[in-house]
C-alpha cells in the first residue's frame, strides 16, 4: 500500500497542474499503471482484513476492484491526453481508497 500511497500524492500534485509537461503526463502513466498492477495484488491480499469474515474480505476485494477498474481507466485518459477524463478517474479511484481506509486502515 506504501506504493500505492506515494503515486497517488505525485498524482495528486500533478493533477493540479493546468499544463503538465509531456514527461510529467509520461510519469502520471506509469504511475497509474503501477498502481493499478498494484491493486490486483491488493485484491488477493486480504491480511488486512483483520475480522476475516466472509463479508468483509468481499468489501476488500471490492474496493480493490473499483480501485483498479478507475486507476486503469486514469492511465487511458492520459494516454489520450484526456486530462480530465483522467482526473475524473483518478477522483473516483480515490473515493474507493478512501473508503477501504474508513473501512480497514487502523490507527488513522
Amino acid at each position: 500500500m506504501d506504493q500505492i500511497s506515494k503515486r497517488n500524492n505525485k498524482f495528486r500534485r500533478n493533477t493540479k497542474k493546468k499544463d503538465p509537461t509531456e514527461a510529467e503526463v509520461g510519469e502520471m502513466i506509469g504511475d497509474a499503471t503501477v498502481a493499478a498492477v498494484l491493486a490486483l495484488a491488493a485484491h488477493d491480499d486480504t491480511h488486512e482484513v483483520k475480522s476475516k469474515t466472509a463479508e468483509d474480505i468481499e468489501l476488500w476485494k471490492k474496493f480493490a476492484k473499483d480501485y483498479q477498474v478507475q486507476i486503469t481507466a486514469t492511465a487511458a485518459a492520459l494516454k489520450k491526453k484526456d486530462l480530465a477524463a483522467a482526473a475524473d478517474s483518478w477522483k473516483k479511484s480515490s473515493t474507493a481508497c478512501t473508503a477501504c481506509h474508513d473501512k480497514f486502515k487502523e490507527n488513522q
